[in-house]
């Protein structure tokens, strides 16, 4: 209530001079290009912005529009070009969203950096801030009336300039605006609320749209190589480790989820692989992903497909009630797991009567119409990607692998898991652990102190010292995974977008 009587407190004080001020402005304007060119411009059209053009030198100068009626007039004369040397381009261009954000950095920078904040800072109120907003809003309604007025006033002109023009028998050539055509967006179907409520209702009950565990990126165990800092600005190949897993998770799937404002400004990136070995945390990342930003599940795995929505028409029907869903109930995460038997050339026995490729047809186009500011991502898992085609790699924008287990992370991981119980010595060989365990998923060494570290062990840890070798000896019984399996992965890597755009600028060095 305090804003509108502000409002209208602004619009009878300083509304009449501001209409003055941006008269007097347009009027200045008029008479420049009279006395330069003998005629005036023609003013700027509404849906452009109008005089807001004039205000910020967005339309031709005098100087200008004589300098591009001369070229018009004389004959083009041939002119030799020289081959002007090739300029290389930087690695990162200069795109819209770099503006955007340094957009939002001047605006903190100015509006909020200098404030001081205290514990209740959210329920303060900034009148400054408020009155600068209501004053931009009026100046912008001022001009809407002026122009229609200043529009009348020099077409009253341009008929006085034209008679005289007739009178001493020459002719005037009047600049017009030449109106973009809007383009004319398709009308699409805006669903109503009760409709989408039924579709939703619907695909809870065929357990599409189901309910995840709550978790965190904060709980992903791992720790960072820090040499890999120097590699990728070398742009050589390195491995990840697990703890900058978090963070690649973080940049491609939380963050543009988490607000519509950051959907549209940054990268727009549709569709996400993760993939890794089995038993790694893939799960677990995509449980964390929608924890983060509350996002709904659209569970669209073959196994929870099975014998559901038969027959082209049907198949069409569950894809738009997806598309709707997820727009009105935003964020949303469209998810497959074993994502590659979408677009394997084989499948075995099992697998064929599942039918997993009956809806593979219709993601391309699923994901492609995901715009700037819908908040979805497509997002999948993958164990075997080796085994998958090319659309496979062609339908996702990023690619993240869940590396193996190493030293680090180990190292953390056993020193947070044998803490925890009181009766366990502070002195075990906590690094020999971590050593002997390097490679082996944290789930399976999880599972495996659990079962050691049964209640009848713990109660007996006080007369009886936990011994690595009781740990180790059940550890060591974790079946690695094959040499082949380990090159498969390493060469699908190769083929990312991401491996090859840093080979490319590899030879552009070399």
């Amino acid at each position: 209530m305090s804003g509108l009587i502000q409002s209208l407190f602004l619009w009878k004080i300083r509304g009449p001079g501001l209409m003055e001020d941006i008269t007097d402005e347009i009027r200045e304007w008029f008479i420049m290009w009279y006395n330069d060119v003998g005629h005036f411009d023609a003013y700027p059209v509404a849906h452009l912005g109008g005089s807001v053009l004039i205000a910020t030198g967005q339309t031709l100068t005098p100087q200008e529009y004589l300098a591009e009626k001369m070229i018009k007039e004389t004959a083009k004369a041939p002119t030799i070009t020289r081959a002007r040397p090739k300029e290389k381009e930087p690695w990162i261009r200069q795109t819209k969203t770099f503006s955007l954000l340094n957009e939002a950095n001047q605006d903190f920078i100015n509006n909020w950096s200098f404030r001081h904040r205290t514990n209740e800072y959210r329920e303060e109120i900034y009148h400054d801030l408020i009155k600068d907003k209501l004053c931009y809003e009026l100046q912008l309604e001022m001009r809407k009336i002026v122009d229609e007025l200043m529009r009348l006033e020099l077409k009253k002109l341009n008929a006085a300039l034209t008679k005289d023009y007739k009178a001493d028998k020459r002719t005037l050539v009047i600049p017009t605006e030449k109106k973009r055509r809007a383009r004319k967006e398709k009308e699409q179907r805006v669903p109503s609320g009760e409709s989408v409520e039924n579709n939703f209702k619907e695909l809870v009950r065929a357990n599409i749209i189901k309910d995840y565990p709550k978790t965190f990126l904060n709980d992903w165990i791992g720790d960072l190589s820090y040499q890999n800092y120097e590699a990728a600005r070398e742009a050589r190949n390195y491995n990840h480790r697990m703890g900058e897993v978090r963070q690649i998770v973080m940049d491609y799937c939380v963050l543009p989820l988490s607000s519509r404002e950051i959907h549209q400004v940054a990268p727009l990136i549709r569709a996400v692989c993760i993939y890794g070995l089995a038993r790694h945390g893939k799960n677990f990342l995509v449980n964390a992903i929608c924890s983060e930003v509350g996002a709904l599940l659209f569970d669209m795995t073959p196994t929870v497909l099975v014998d559901k929505y038969m027959g082209r028409k049907n198949e069409r029907k569950l894809m738009n009630m997806i598309s709707e869903i997820a727009r009105a109930y935003a964020p949303s995460v469209i998810f497959i797991d074993n994502s590659e038997k979408l677009w394997s050339r084989t499948l075995s026995e099992e697998d064929r009567q599942l039918k997993p490729k009956r809806f593979a047809r219709y993601y391309p186009r699923l994901v492609k119409s995901i715009k700037r500011g819908d908040q979805i991502l497509f997002l999948t898992t993958s164990s075997e990607p080796y085994k998958a085609t090319r659309p496979f790699i062609r339908i996702h924008d990023k690619f993240i692998m869940i590396p193996l287990t190493d030293y680090n992370t180990l190292y953390m991981f056993y020193k947070d898991l044998l803490m925890k119980y009181h009766g366990v010595n502070r002195d075990i060989d906590i690094s020999t652990m971590a050593k002997m365990s390097v490679g082996i998923p944290l789930e399976f060494i999880k599972n495996t102190v659990d079962n050691v570290l049964n209640l009848r062990r713990r109660i007996s840890l006080k007369f009886k010292p936990l011994a690595v070798s009781e740990i180790m000896d059940e550890v060591l019984k974790y079946e690695p995974p094959r040499a082949k399996t380990l090159s498969e992965l390493a060469k699908f890597e190769n083929r990312t977008p991401l491996a090859r755009k840093r080979a490319g600028l590899r030879k552009q060095e070399s």
